[in-house]
């Protein structure tokens, strides 16, 4: 693991706002997070990558907990690679190749999924909505980050979510689409999509369909 490719993943985890128990993957030039209850998915997609980095990570399996304790003055000699299944046993050596069939087969699958969704867009930027700004702006984002409330959107009310303070990591310059995608009968996604200058950040959640 080179110094670059640390870097790149304490960036994404940063991005991502990840627990320490929240499994990183890289697949195909995105870096996902999902969660130990596969009820959140992140990606991040960054405008311009260094390929080099993003094709040495490329179908690895990373947990934040151990890429946020490397430090890059302290790299060397403790762990030499973040992920390397052979070598490092700081990350859960025994566990890694588990987490690479368990997660890596879970995101390809989720992606197939998004890419035959039907996807409904409810607010093309959700904090500059009518509908939504007074209400993200003054209810939930004034409370402290624990914070939720039920939502049920205004042109798809066949969609609820509950949305907490702290979820969309975003910054006032960014672009907030607000996606639905069905995942079944009984649930659906929730896709927050953060336009930034330099990437674009998804963060998916399951929702169960309420009546």
């Amino acid at each position: 693991m080179t110094f670059e490719a640390l870097a790149f993943l304490k960036n994404a985890i940063k991005a991502f706002k990840s627990k320490l128990t929240d499994v990183i993957f890289v697949y195909d030039g995105v870096v996902y997070s999902i969660n130990e209850e596969k009820s959140c998915i992140k990606s991040i997609r960054y405008n311009n990558p260094d390929r080099n980095v993003l094709n040495s990570l490329n179908y690895t399996v990373h947990i934040a907990e151990a890429i946020k304790k490397n430090e890059m003055e302290t790299l060397q000699p403790y762990v030499q690679n973040v992920v390397n299944v052979e070598e490092n046993g700081y990350t859960y050596y025994h566990k890694v190749r588990q987490f690479l069939l368990d997660y890596g087969e879970t995101i390809q699958s989720f992606i197939a999924n998004m890419n035959n969704s039907n996807k409904v867009c409810e607010s093309n930027d959700l904090i500059h909505d009518a509908n939504y700004c007074a209400l993200l702006e003054d209810d939930i984002f004034a409370h402290g980050t624990g914070y939720g409330k039920i939502l049920t959107p205004v042109r798809n009310p066949k969609y609820r979510f509950t949305l907490y303070k702290g979820l969309i990591p975003y910054l006032k310059s960014d672009r907030i689409e607000l996606w639905f995608i069905d995942a079944d009968n009984v649930s659906s996604f929730t896709d927050f999509k953060v336009i930034k200058s330099t990437s674009v950040l998804d963060v998916y959640t399951r929702n169960l369909l309420l009546p």
